[in-house]
């Protein structure tokens, strides 16, 4: 049952897609992306900490292929060849008017400010603890469905978005098994806010089906002509979920709450830019609590190259030695061509 609705709406969305590349031909622009992030890491493993562990990998290895965002018909399709699930999005767009977008397909739901950024965007390499949490729990950040967005008055950005979820395994497709909406609002292009709610059906066993709700809350600035910016973002989750979860890696942080603030100051100087940044995140996994401190800095050395560095330590209120503690370099490369 799974797999013919999953084969219904890739056939919709090859559908769409002929309608996409049949119209407005003239005005039709695309943009092919490719990011490779390599990365190295340093973990040093308490409670020796003189003993490490050191590892190479490739954090990205993106391509990607899309049209322009302003067309009123769209597409985007995307791989990351160094994740398990090769293909990241595959998606068509219709907007007929600003206050209303449909996406039709495979993409991240709208649903928190860091686990959306793209990872060219990030000013650390490493994502919030809340949202790797949320990515592990929910199997991936991007799932099938659709979406309905738009630009309201007043500033306000709304999305509502019914997903196919990966965590209803083996069952028939359902239309609220993942739900999510968020709603954001600018002011003056200076401030930002956002709030998420997410709703999710865990039916891993014929009789065992829990539904858990997470929530979301914050908000980012950037002032002084952009150059300081502020992140901070609220998440809630849910304690009892963890019973109900009959696959989880005992070594990933469970998250029932988490608060996280970073703050940076970008500096420029000969055509690239470079900018010291700091973040600290609170978080509790329904037994203990913990804080992650993260500090280290984004070069831009030119349009494309950039070069990130981070040194974080994990330590527990409850316990005077530090947990946990690593050191992350990784430099990107980001492709980008238009026609």
């Amino acid at each position: 049952m799974r797999n013919r609705s999953s084969l219904h709406t890739w056939l919709l969305l090859a559908g769409m897609t002929v309608v996409v590349y049949a119209k407005d031909r003239e005005n039709r622009h695309f943009l092919l992306e490719a990011l490779i992030q390599p990365r190295l890491q340093i973990d040093f493993v308490t409670p020796v900490l003189d003993s490490s562990e050191v590892e190479t990998d490739i954090h990205r290895a993106t391509l990607g292929f899309s049209s322009d965002e302003a067309q009123k018909l769209g597409f985007r399709v995307s791989v990351d060849l160094a994740e398990k699930t090769v293909l990241n999005d595959a998606l068509v767009r219709v907007a007929p008017f600003e206050i209303i977008t449909l996406q039709l397909g495979r993409f991240k739901p709208a649903f928190g400010y860091d686990l959306r950024k793209e990872d060219a965007d990030l000013q650390l390499i490493s994502r919030s603890k809340a949202s790797r949490f949320v990515k592990e729990v929910s199997g991936s950040t991007r799932t099938v469905g659709l979406q309905i967005s738009g630009y309201l008055p007043l500033g306000l950005h709304y999305a509502v978005g019914c997903f196919d979820s990966p965590n209803n395994r083996g069952f028939p497709f359902k239309f609220f098994e993942l739900f999510t909406t968020q709603l954001s609002c600018s002011v003056f292009d200076l401030l930002t806010f956002h709030a998420g709610l997410r709703t999710e059906v865990y039916q891993q066993h014929q009789l065992l089906q829990y539904r858990t709700t997470f929530f979301t809350l914050g908000g980012s600035s950037e002032l002084f002509k952009k150059k300081w910016f502020t992140e901070v973002e609220w998440f809630y989750g849910d304690p009892a979920l963890r019973d109900y979860l009959l696959h989880w890696n005992e070594n990933e942080d469970f998250v029932t709450l988490s608060l996280r603030i970073m703050t940076g100051y970008r500096v420029g100087f000969k055509d690239q830019v470079i900018a010291p940044l700091m973040a600290a995140e609170h978080f509790d996994d329904g037994f203990a609590q913990a804080v992650i401190i993260t500090a280290g800095f984004r070069w831009d050395i030119a349009e494309s190259i950039f070069l990130n560095c981070t040194a974080e330590c994990t330590r527990g209120y409850d316990e005077e030695a530090v947990r946990d503690r690593r050191i992350q370099v990784q430099v990107s490369y980001l492709f980008k061509k238009q026609f």
